[in-house]
């Protein structure tokens, strides 16, 4: 079970949605920015119904904090869109992990502590819109590439693969994004070698527009456990997207995790240009 921490966390969570609904209840849509595919959760990027104007790159900064150990991840997102209907894009990232002998990781405790940086596993997708009106709905795929290096525990080693659908609706208020998808893992080549499973992973979120420059973002996800016994890993974020310019956005979030194998708490903050 979470600590008590961390329960308070995540309660500390939904209280912050809710003052947030009130008070984006109170101010009205009024100066409020049109919600388009450049507007985009953080967790579920990729498995959004919309799709980018033009393009979107992102360099973000995340801290997750898992048992006693402890994830620095800077990644790099891009994405683009090609021709009317199709998206496609990458993301690359540097991880800095530290885990204590007896931690999980990959479906099993590890013998050893881990402590390293280097190359993560990078992630490349693409996704076709099926429908555009009254609802945006999308098919696609992404696959993680095992260039982590499984023996320092930056990686599974081995493929994974993803096929998703992802709607959005839009209201004059808010816009509700929802994703349901199956994952493939192949066993993991890490320590403890965890044999790898078929799961599904659902997902929703809402997008709120307080101002022409400030955004709500609101986000659970829920799947099932990608390698040997696990738990199930859930978590719920809130998050604020934040457009100094028309063409450039700040965002941070902040997560909790809601089961034993989902992060503790994470932490990101990123930069994006969109054109």
């Amino acid at each position: 079970m979470k600590s008590d921490r961390y329960r308070a966390m995540a309660r500390s969570l939904r209280r912050t949605l809710v003052v947030a609904l009130l008070i984006r209840a109170a101010v009205g849509a009024a100066g409020a920015t049109e919600i388009t595919g450049d507007h985009r959760l953080i967790r579920s990027f990729i498995e959004d119904g919309a799709i980018v104007q033009v393009g979107w790159l992102e360099l973000a900064a995340s801290y997750t904090r898992q048992d006693e150990g402890r994830d620095l991840l800077t990644e790099a997102i891009a994405s683009f869109r090609i021709g009317e209907e199709f998206e496609a894009g990458f993301t690359l990232g540097f991880l800095d992990r530290q885990r204590n002998a007896g931690d999980t990781l990959f479906g099993v405790p590890i013998p050893t502590a881990i402590d390293g940086a280097g190359l993560a596993d990078p992630r490349v997708f693409g996704k076709y819109r099926l429908l555009r009106s009254p609802v945006e709905l999308s098919m696609g795929a992404i696959v993680t590439l095992p260039l982590g290096d499984e023996d320092k525990g930056r990686g599974a080693g081995s493929l994974r693969y993803e096929a998703f659908l992802g709607l959005r609706k839009r209201f004059a208020r808010v816009t509700f994004i929802g994703s349901a998808a199956v994952l493939k893992h192949d066993d993991s080549e890490a320590v403890g070698a965890a044999e790898g499973n078929t799961t599904a992973r659902v997902g929703i979120g809402a997008i709120m527009p307080f101002s022409r420059i400030w955004t709500l973002i609101a986000e659970a996800t829920y799947e099932g456990a990608p390698y040997g016994d696990d738990d199930d890993p859930a978590d719920v974020l809130i998050g604020l997207d934040w457009r100094p310019t028309e063409n450039t956005a700040i965002r941070g979030s902040v997560d909790a995790g809601l089961t034993d194998s989902a992060p503790d708490m994470q932490a990101t903050l990123s930069a994006a240009f969109n054109f």
